[in-house]
């Protein structure tokens, strides 16, 4: 009897486990994406003890999907940094999904298509690559472009979806770190009815794509955030885009930390960019009632 119930027990305990690690997946496109049919390689995981699970070699897209125990009618899609060449999936990707989930936010965790890596190693091999800055910038050339469109495609499934996923068609954004926040930014361009995000919140984003872009007239809202000590200089690089947005008419709001360097995700154990979720909060509430300046 007793061995019976343990049985029992830890079947239940196994299933609530799994209820709360568990999530549905969307694969973004039936066949090979536009662009990437003849890309050949495997989709590869390392794990690092400092920075968790980092995915490299994506070729086919997909969305993770974290559903809040009550929804407050926003869907977020969000995507992960590491240079086109890898993906932060725990630090940029899972603790900023579980975060938004908490708040009611429906999350859909993006991993969109990277440049080839040949080693097992994404972090040495990135590293090498981004220290030859001619190289480097040849290699993700063509891949920011097929990033941009698998975000545009992750907008466009959960407006599809938003009765099913039980959110507003019209609180629909997306939100990315680094090279995810260039992708982000990406998608507040040529956009369509069914691509364009009601809101951008783009966290030390890359932006070179974007410095010469006239921004649509109806662009949708943005919200970006750095530190001042950001190695890789993004900091410097969103006054042009605050500026431009403005003029757009759009909703823009640009937060810029004293500390916090490049990568800091919703990490609370640093000060002061630990902050700038919450201010995101504050400013898309603003953006629900937020008519002209």
């Amino acid at each position: 009897m007793k061995k019976n119930l343990f049985i029992l027990w830890l079947f239940v305990f196994s299933q609530v486990m799994f209820s709360q690690t568990s999530s549905e997946i969307i694969q973004l496109y039936k066949e090979k994406a536009i662009g990437s049919e003849n890309w050949n390689w495997e989709e590869s995981v390392f794990v690092s003890r400092q920075n968790g699970t980092i995915l490299y070699n994506v070729t086919s897209p997909k969305l993770r999907v974290f559903r809040p125990e009550k929804t407050n009618g926003y869907g977020v899609v969000v995507c992960p940094g590491g240079g086109f060449l890898m993906l932060s999936i725990t630090k940029e990707g899972e603790e900023v999904a579980k975060e938004l989930q908490s708040k009611g936010f429906t999350v859909f965790l993006l991993s969109y298509r990277l440049a080839h890596l040949s080693t097992k190693n994404p972090f040495r091999e990135t590293a090498l690559n981004m220290s030859d800055t001619t190289r480097y910038e040849a290699q993700i050339k063509s891949i920011i472009p097929l990033a941009i469109s698998d975000g545009k495609r992750a907008l466009a499934y959960v407006r599809e979806n938003a009765q099913k996923y039980k959110i507003d068609p019209h609180k629909i954004g997306i939100m990315g770190f680094s090279a995810g926040g260039g992708v982000a930014l990406g998608t507040a361009f040529n956009y369509t009815e069914k691509t364009k995000p009601d809101f951008v919140a783009a966290i030390y984003p890359h932006t070179k794509e974007f410095e010469h872009l006239s921004v649509p007239a109806n662009a949708p809202h943005l919200f970006m955030a750095a530190a001042a000590n950001d190695a890789l200089g993004n900091d410097k690089k969103m006054s042009s885009l605050y500026n431009r947005w403005r003029d757009s008419g759009s909703l823009v709001e640009v937060h810029l930390y004293a500390r916090g360097g490049h990568g800091f995700g919703v990490d609370e154990a640093l000060f002061p960019t630990n902050t700038w979720i919450n201010r995101f909060y504050e400013w898309l509430a603003l953006c629900a009632t937020f008519t002209t300046y």
